[in-house]
């Protein structure tokens, strides 16, 4: 992921944006993650670099 956004340091108007899950992942650790508000608000702030 620090490779993936260090990219913008070459080319200052790169938008990234990252996909999470997969097809072979399965719904158990996204049923925990949407289970809660303060989950949901952690892997939210977790996952959004400015």
């Amino acid at each position: 992921m620090t490779q993936f956004n260090n990219l913008k340091k070459r080319n200052r108007g790169l938008k990234t944006i990252a996909s999470v899950g997969g097809w072979a992942m399965g719904t158990e650790a996204f049923i925990k993650l949407v289970s809660s508000q303060d989950l949901m608000n952690q892997f939210a702030g977790n996952a959004v670099v400015t």
